[in-house]
């Protein structure tokens, strides 16, 4: 698609002069109009369709046939897109996949041919209009179950750019169908007129752009992380006082885990290697404790952060609407109580477990630990905020933490969307 869009930036494609579509082109050449166009308030616009919507009411007109004839495009690409196998695989039910994008095809042919006929009763328009929306709400409820359903069968970047196209394609229709049904108010006419305008001269402005391209697909990118990142991050918010104290007991687990982690450690400090093989053991030790929470179930304080961002992210999905800030605030709540039974769990075991740990060492090699005050001071140096590297290194395990979160997804996703048999 990036090549194709370089093609027609150097060589742009001749458009018919008698179409719509060229008059729009010329009327908005610049690349930025789409901007003032959308800054104009709707009610000035409304004002001007009043005087132009004539045009409308004429029978045979060139608005008239300029709108049925896209009305008829984007139906026959809704059912291209509708069989696509990044769709089709992902809906165990083929009846139910094929019906909706093949009937809406339909639909819309007898409902041009109403209008075209010109002679049809506003009761059969109107008919025709409603088995159109009912249609087409159908392939929309599809779209929003391959959505949910991401999560078992896994998704691609494919798949998710064929779900934004061919929603957006079905709210052209919708908005389309709006206009030219008769039983529409002349004012809510109007307004969808409006929108689908505005809508055309943005598409028109960026038609060529080689920067709206890689945001749209880093956007959509962006989102199938978030979107899959955040399932995973469900596991580390609680709703419910079971789910709480289910919880606060892995954080429990975590922090004895953690506790033996930082004995390895401190075994490992003992031994006498060169410099690479003395951080090598200390990161494999990290690792092995990484590797033990997640075989276990247990949670760790630190590492929730990183796996909840996601979630947090995913309730502000701009399809959920006005209730997207009220779900933000809800999920923030359960992560704030959810992140306070970790650290609150991870806590409580992990001082005096490692207090007893040491004693205990002691006790059965007579050897402690830290070999001398020399020892435990530069450990505690080691650890201090103010004078250490601690922030950084903290810093620095936050975003492998992250990174490594979303490799772990990306990998999962693809096993389960490839259908791997392992």
């Amino acid at each position: 698609e990036m090549l194709a869009q370089l093609r027609h930036r150097i060589l742009p494609p001749l458009p018919e002069k008698r179409s719509l579509n060229y008059l729009l082109q010329k009327a908005f050449h610049q690349s930025d109009d789409y901007k003032w166009v959308r800054a104009i308030p709707d009610e000035l616009w409304l004002r001007f369709f009043q005087i132009v919507s004539g045009a409308l009411q004429q029978k045979d007109s060139p608005l008239l046939r300029n709108l049925t004839r896209t009305l008829t495009i984007l139906s026959y690409r809704i059912s291209y897109l509708g069989l696509e196998d990044e769709l089709n695989s992902q809906i165990r039910s083929d009846a139910r996949l094929i019906s909706p994008f093949l009937e809406q095809n339909k639909e819309i042919q007898s409902f041009v041919h109403l209008i075209n006929n010109g002679n049809s009763s506003e009761t059969y328009l109107l008919s025709g209009a409603q088995a159109v929306l009912n249609q087409v709400q159908e392939c929309e409820h599809i779209l929003d179950d391959i959505r949910e359903s991401t999560a078992q069968y896994g998704t691609s970047l494919g798949q998710s750019y064929l779900l934004s196209r061919t929603a957006q394609q079905l709210k052209r229709i919708l908005i389309i169908v709006q206009f030219l049904a008769p039983g529409s108010q002349p004012q809510e006419q109007l307004s969808n007129a409006v929108t689908f305008f505005k809508d055309v001269v943005e598409s028109i402005n960026k038609r060529y752009s080689i920067s709206d391209l890689y945001r749209k697909n880093s956007g959509m990118l962006a989102y199938q992380i978030a979107e899959h990142k955040s399932a995973s991050g469900e596991h580390y918010i609680t709703t419910t006082r079971p789910e709480y104290t289910a919880f606060f007991y892995s954080a429990v687990a975590g922090g004895v885990i953690i506790a033996f982690a930082a004995l390895v450690k401190a075994l490992l400090h003992k031994v006498h290697m060169p410099l690479f093989w003395q951080y090598f053991c200390y990161g494999l030790n990290y690792a092995i404790a990484f590797v033990a929470l997640f075989i276990t179930g247990a949670s760790l304080a630190t590492k929730q952060p990183t796996m909840t961002a996601s979630a947090l992210a995913g309730s502000m999905d701009s399809r959920k609407g006005e209730q997207s800030f009220e779900g933000l605030a809800i999920t923030f709540g359960k992560i704030w109580r959810s992140q306070f039974a970790s650290f609150a769990g991870n806590l409580i075991v992990v001082f005096p477990l490692s207090y007893l740990l040491s004693v205990a060492w002691q006790y059965l090699t007579g050897d402690a630990l830290l070999h001398d005050q020399k020892d435990a001071l530069q450990s505690l140096r080691d650890q201090n905020p103010t004078t250490s590297l601690a922030w950084f290194y903290a810093c620095v395990t936050g975003v492998c933490l992250f990174t490594s979160g979303i490799i772990t997804g990306y990998v999962d996703n693809k096993v389960i969307y490839g259908n791997f048999g392992i």
